[in-house]
């Protein structure tokens, strides 16, 4: 129906235009043309206005349902949306990498003393690898995982730091075993070798 209001709207505006073209009487052919589009789209509005037929209380219901659907979509994708950038695990701060990485100068666990401490989201956690660079070249990884301010060991070596030479720091701790079941240990430490 929608479609033969449309076609019928159009076969109007042509006909009252091309009438009022016709019957311009002393208007130049250039405002004849403009007064006829005019003309025939207020007829032709007003011929489909009268004609279209008006829509049934099933109709406005369905419409008022698609509408409240779209609303209730919108509203739960905009949660979702607000959920996950609050629950979303994000790297450590530049501030906890220089912390680290001080308690790593502090305590000369590397010979020449370089250390570089990188932050990265594997799964739900954020860990931070630190690796001694020097001429010799690039020492294996001691990873720590970030929570809340605090850096745990998660490999071997780190937890080897933590328990001796970063004992007395109160932002180290030694992650208790075994780790939870999510932590695997060579993926990790491997994402940091890379």
């Amino acid at each position: 129906m929608e479609g033969l209001l449309l076609v019928l709207s159009l076969v109007v505006w042509a006909v009252v235009w091309f009438f009022v073209v016709k019957k311009r009487g002393n208007l130049s052919r250039v405002a004849g043309n403009l007064v006829g589009a005019i003309v025939g789209l207020i007829v032709a509005t007003v011929v489909v206005a009268i004609l279209a037929p008006e829509r049934t209380e099933a109709q406005k219901q369905a419409q008022a349902t698609i509408e409240r659907d779209s609303q209730v979509a919108k509203e739960r994708a905009e949660a979702v949306r607000q959920a996950q950038e609050e629950s979303a695990i994000k790297e450590a701060p530049s501030e906890a990498i220089d912390q680290i990485t001080l308690i790593y100068l502090k305590h000369k666990i590397y010979a020449d003393n370089s250390v570089l401490c990188t932050p990265k989201v594997i799964g739900n956690r954020s860990y931070i690898g630190c690796v001694g660079q020097g001429l010799s070249g690039t020492s294996a990884p001691q990873v720590w995982e970030y929570v809340e301010g605090k850096f745990k060991s998660i490999n071997g070596t780190a937890s080897g730091v933590a328990s001796t030479r970063f004992s007395n720091e109160g932002v180290i701790e030694e992650s208790p075993l075994p780790l939870p079941a999510d932590i695997d240990v060579s993926a990790i430490v491997e994402k940091f070798k890379s």
